[in-house]
This record gives structure tokens, sequence and C-alpha cells, in this order.
């Protein structure tokens, strides 16, 4: 890293800009303040919008680039990472290539509802994300350089207390109809399960005694409700039925961390995601039934599935981890 400076773009809002934050802390550790800037486009977008007598939002990110561009060329960086959903334009990322400075993308969104990818991967020189697919066959077709970089446990510094845990299953995530349904089948089951996250107060039916909050949770409240709850469940946002595509939530990183038995759908990128993690697997909402249940009736805190899973959470899967390995690929 002998002579590196790098330059991170934090996304305005959302749950992307939580991973961004967490990618900047661990850039901080490896790096230090001296050869690290961070750019959040949130404060900028608001001064704009604030300066402007007739808000525009093309005109903001326009002015957001520009500043951008400014701050860049005065730390003089070796590196320009942009995370998922910042809005870095086409034209900036040629201007910076054009003047040596190697430009990264991580983008850990779903590559087919946040569709900019599109308009930009060609400004990048490497292009790292949670997904295949369409994006890796993308850059195959040009000059960026593709890698496949899950997001990481956001909750491995958080103080673990192995306590008792009053809940068979807990889901953290946002309100989907697919997720309800599944997690609607499980209830029928006997189990006692926690539910949070945002847009579960939209949500009426069978459901709704075992929420326990319907707005969002930081990594401090879910990691707590984690460590109350025997197995975690990983369920896509939508069915992920014949997709090869679908993305690993965080939360499985952190349900093994908290010390949960992980259970998850059997989607084809989970190994990439967590290889040599013992995560039970299910196909459909009844066989994650089955497989639950077979998780509590021999269910003990000591099970050498949980003590190995946290050790390989904690040593593998931090987020500075990930960044130690952006670090790498991009030389």
């Amino acid at each position: 890293m002998t002579g590196q400076r790098w330059i991170l773009v934090i996304p305005p809002e959302g749950a992307a800009r939580n991973v961004a934050h967490h990618t900047a802390n661990a850039f901080l550790k490896l790096l230090g303040q001296d050869t690290f800037k961070v750019v959040d486009s949130a404060s900028y977008l608001h001064a704009f919008t604030q300066l402007l007598r007739t808000p525009d939002d093309s005109m903001t990110v326009d002015l957001f680039n520009q500043s951008l561009t400014v701050t860049t060329f005065n730390f003089q960086p070796t590196h320009l990472l942009v995370t998922a959903l910042a809005p870095v334009t086409l034209f900036t990322l040629n201007l910076m290539r054009k003047y040596g400075i190697r430009t990264i993308h991580w983008f850990f969104e779903d590559y087919r509802k946040a569709t900019y990818w599109e308009s930009v991967i060609e400004g990048y020189d490497h292009f790292f994300a949670v997904q295949r697919g369409n994006l890796q066959e993308r850059c195959a077709g040009t000059d960026t350089a593709y890698c496949f970089l899950p997001t990481a446990c956001a909750c491995a510094d958080i103080p673990y207390t192995n306590g008792k845990r009053p809940y068979d299953l807990v889901f953290i995530g946002l309100a989907s109809s697919y997720r309800a349904s599944v997690l609607e089948t499980l209830a029928r089951g006997n189990l006692r399960i926690a539910i949070a996250g945002s847009g579960w107060n939209q949500y009426h039916g069978p459901l709704e005694p075992m929420i326990v909050t319907s707005s969002w949770v930081n990594d401090e409240q879910a990691f707590s409700l984690m460590q109350q709850s025997k197995t975690g469940i990983n369920l896509s946002f939508d069915n992920p039925s014949g997709r090869e595509d679908v993305q690993i939530s965080p939360r499985l990183y952190d349900l093994m961390a908290a010390g949960c038995l992980p259970v998850s759908e059997d989607v084809p990128l989970l190994e990439m995601a967590a290889p040599g993690a013992q995560v039970s697997r299910f196909s459909t909402a009844d066989e994650a039934v089955v497989v639950v249940k077979k998780l509590l009736e021999g269910y003990s805190p000591q099970d050498h599935r949980i003590v190995e899973n946290r050790a390989l959470v904690l040593n593998r899967h931090r987020y500075v981890h990930r960044i130690e390995e952006i670090i790498r690929e991009t030389g």
C-alpha cells in the first residue's frame, strides 16, 4: 500500500449508506487519515439544494461532481472508490482516469433494480459486485475488471453476550410479500419468531404479534435481537426461484456472529459469499419449517457449528477483510 492515497464516495441515503460507512471505518483502520479521505455526497446534495432558488436533481448532481473533482485534484489520490448509489457521473470518472487516478466501484445493490450502473460502468477500471450475471458479462465487454465481492459483517465489533434465547427464529429486513409468505408458513409451525425492519407497519396478518419493530434498526439493535434467537433466516426480497444472481444479505454474517444457527434459501451465490460456513438450506417455505425445527431439536449454545461459524465470520468476513481484497485486486 506504499504510496497509495484513497478517496471514498458515500451515497446520500438508504442501506447502501450504512455499508459505505462501514467501508470508510475499515479504510481508516488500514490506511489512517493522512492517506484516506471520505466525500459524503449527502452533505453536498443537501447544501446545493438549499442554495438553489429552484432545486433541480440533475443540477445538484452536476454541482456535486464539480466539487468532487476539485476535492480529488486537491487531495491527489491514486484511487477513487465509489460505493453503490453515489451520484458520480461518467464524465467525472473519465476525467479521473485521464489524470491517472484508478476508478473503482463497489456495487452492493440488485443490478435489476438499481440500473444506473449501465451508464457508468465503462468509466471504472474495477467493478466489484455482490452479483454476477449481467454485471460480469458487461465488464467482459469493456476495459473494466470485474470481481465478485460480497458485503460483510456489520456487527463484528459489538460485544457478544451468549445469554437466554427466547426466540426460535429471527428475521431482520425490509417487508415484502414474498418474505411475509415464507414467515407466515414458519409461524404456522408454532415457532416463536421475532421480526424487525422497515415497512412491516404496512403488513396486516398473522405475523403482527411477532413484529418487534416496523422501523429501521441499527446494527446494535439488530445484533441484540439476533442474540435472543436460536436460529436466524436469510430471505431474498423477491422469490429467488429460478434465478442465479440472487445476492446474499450481509445479515447472514451478522446472524453467524450473533451465535444464531443460520438458515437460508438454497441459492447459487451462497457458497461463494460464505465458503466454509455451515448454513442449513431450504428450497420451499414448507421445507424451511422442517429445517428450522430440526435445528431446534438438537439446539445447544455450545454447538460446534455456532462456534465455527462465528470464528469464520470474525476471521474472514469483516469489512476490513473486504477492503484488503479491494486494495489487493486494484494494485
